[in-house]
């Protein structure tokens, strides 16, 4: 009786008590607001599960999660950039980003939960814009079939706190995503990882698997650039081209996530991770 009392709590709707919570056919889905740690300024929060899949300001267009800020890493490695396919959408807080901030630029989003589609119209002020389009499907289902060429690939899809669905590691995908990008593309992924010791197994199993199929892989950790134990946000940039780039930009703000590139040594001491064998579970279950 207790259980089923918390239950009915839970599903108040958010215009009574700033609170959401429901289930999707993939997620257990809340919503509620939050202050920032860092700002105190207010913000409406998406988890799916124990998830904090996306996050708003409530009164601006800032992004943020700080590593979402650092997408903006395309405009460095591909200026020119066009076209760009982002796996993962939750309330779609970097697409909102990209679609002001690049107004000649399209993006596709590839989101296998429709209702976090829905909810983000609804709440997180998504609005219809003929440069995004919106795929429901699974991100490496869309991988495998599509035909589309793209400048930018972007990765934010997850399953657990931690856990990128397996399917989306292997070299089966990275191959396919190589594929895709056009000549000079590039690939942003975002992991939550160590890159040293046992907690940063599966963030250096992936790293040996884009460098098995791209000729250039970066590691750019977002809150201690130089701490290599530390378990946080680390975005992996894999570059198609072989020309090596520079790590300077005249944007304040990217020269300043530039400057979080890991210039250490990355031992590649577990396998690439293959359709046939991904224990990425095992391997970010080192991380609890």
């Amino acid at each position: 009786m207790i259980l089923l009392s918390a239950i009915v709590y839970l599903n108040f709707s958010y215009k009574e008590t700033r609170f959401i919570d429901i289930d999707t056919q993939y997620n257990r889905v809340w919503i509620h607001k939050a202050k920032d740690a860092i700002t105190g300024k207010g913000l409406l929060v998406m988890r799916t599960g124990y998830l904090n899949s996306s996050s708003m300001f409530l009164h601006s267009d800032e992004l943020a999660a700080e590593y979402t800020k650092y997408y903006d890493l395309a405009k460095h490695f591909k200026p020119d950039f066009q076209k760009t396919l982002m796996l993962g959408g939750a309330a779609y807080s970097y697409p909102k980003h990209y679609l002001k901030k690049y107004k000649d630029a399209e993006i596709d989003v590839v989101e296998i939960d429709p209702k976090l589609t829905e909810l983000a119209q609804k709440y997180f002020r998504l609005k219809e814009n003929p440069r995004l389009n919106i795929f429901h499907e699974g991100g490496r289902i869309f991988l495998n079939r599509t035909q589309k060429k793209y400048d930018v690939f972007m990765h934010d899809a997850f399953n657990s706190y931690y856990s990128i669905p397996f399917q989306l590691t292997t070299v089966e995908t990275a191959e396919k995503v190589y594929n895709l990008l056009s000549d000079d593309g590039v690939a942003l992924i975002n992991m939550i990882s160590s890159i040293e010791g046992d907690k940063g197994q599966f963030l250096r199993a992936e790293y040996a698997t884009y460098k098995a199929i791209f000729p250039q892989v970066y590691l750019f950790p977002v809150a201690e650039p130089e701490n290599g134990e530390a378990l946080q946000n680390v975005m992996m940039v894999a570059l198609k081209s072989d020309i090596k780039p520079i790590f300077e930009n005249e944007d304040p703000k990217i020269n300043e996530f530039l400057k979080h590139l890991w210039k250490e040594d990355i031992e590649i001491d577990v396998p690439i991770l293959t359709d046939d064998y991904a224990p990425v579970d095992h391997y970010n279950s080192k991380m609890i």
